[in-house]
């Protein structure tokens, strides 16, 4: 069985411009297929061997689905926050390090990211069940802040005090990578998109509202949407959190990279810090569970009901599914869009795709 699936995005070009998006997500539903029937120990194992992106993201969110105590709950959010964060701001880099630069046409620099890398592979591998302590959250913020440095030409923290002209001046007049790919983004297409956003810290009203979304609405996991809309769920949900992603809200592709470059910079420097984001939780109601976990691509959801010790139902719906609905955030961006050529809107698809990160 395929677990990864195949992302199709297809479009149709009338007098220099995207007149018609096709998007074909498929994967399988690999929760129904090997998770119903199984024990819970067995279906946390599964999980943890089917997944290798947002691993640590996926087993986090299974192990608050399947654990319907609250106490054990919370005690899970404590264990596993630092690996979720850890793992955001190594997927983050990845992105904005390897894949766009190759796109774009941009060098950056990425010795600093491997050693970073290193540190972070080196806790994740170890099991522990313990935080990190604190001589190693100094070392791995220390390297982040040196890899986000590179790429931004500022530290995280000055990074986020940036007001509104600071950052105009700052994008008009430094020679940071980033700024190179905000104005690549900017010519994919710069034109408002009003979009439903799913909350990255949902409350419960959200969660309830998605908990009968999932339990009502056939192929959920598959094509997802909220009181019948299509959202979009990824950095840009942050915004309760960051007033700043207010003015990026209802921008296109550069709008949602300064999303991502906030929440990159508030994640590197909470690692050292008491009070930090909350990145996961659950939702008991009746006998389900549902779970969600706050990923650098956006919210992943897990929904279980445990019958006499054995998995009922299982349910996973993860970030991609909302970002790649054939009538979401991605149609959204590309419609309409200038192009100059075939070739020239394939490459401002892959950018697009590239920005919103499909966990294909």
């Amino acid at each position: 069985m395929n677990l990864t699936g195949k992302l199709d995005i297809n479009v149709v070009i009338e007098d220099q411009q995207i007149k018609k998006t096709e998007i074909k997500l498929s994967r399988p539903d690999v929760a129904q297929k090997m998770l119903v029937g199984q024990s819970v120990e067995n279906t946390l194992k599964r999980i943890e061997q089917m997944f290798v992106v947002c691993k640590q993201a996926q087993k986090t969110a299974a192990m608050l689905a399947l654990n319907p105590d609250q106490n054990k709950q919370q005690e899970i959010v404590q264990q596993q926050s630092n690996k979720v964060r850890l793992e955001s701001i190594e997927q983050y880099f990845w992105r904005l390090l390897f894949d766009l630069p190759k796109e774009i046409g941009i060098e950056v620099e990425t010795r600093s990211f491997v050693q970073l890398y290193q540190l972070i592979a080196k806790h994740l591998n170890k099991g522990s069940k313990n935080s990190l302590d604190k001589d190693n959250l100094h070392l791995i913020k220390q390297q982040a802040e040196q890899v986000f440095f590179d790429l931004c030409r500022l530290n995280c923290d000055d990074f986020l005090s940036l007001s509104a002209a600071e950052f105009q001046q700052w994008q008009q007049t430094s020679n940071a990578p980033i700024v190179g790919f905000l104005q690549a983004l900017d010519k994919v297409s710069s034109k408002p998109v009003p979009m439903v956003i799913l909350s990255s810290e949902p409350s419960v009203q959200q969660l309830e509202r998605l908990l009968k979304a999932l339990l009502t609405t056939d192929y959920f996991c598959q094509s997802p949407t909220i009181d019948r809309q299509v959202a979009e769920t990824g950095a840009i949900g942050n915004r309760q959190r960051h007033s700043s992603l207010n003015s990026f809200i209802n921008k296109s592709l550069a709008g949602r990279l300064m999303a991502k470059l906030i929440c990159l910079a508030q994640l590197i420097s909470e690692l050292t810090t008491k009070v930090k984001t909350v990145d996961c939780g659950a939702f008991n109601q009746d006998e389900y569970q549902l779970s969600w976990v706050n990923t650098a691509r956006g919210l992943l959801l897990h929904l279980a009901n445990i019958q006499e010790k054995k998995v009922h139902q299982y349910y996973i719906c993860a970030p991609t599914e909302w970002n790649f609905h054939p009538q979401g955030i991605l149609t959204h961006i590309l419609n309409d869009c200038a192009v100059n050529s075939p070739e020239d809107a394939i490459k401002k698809a892959k950018l697009a795709a590239l920005i919103l990160d499909p966990c294909i």
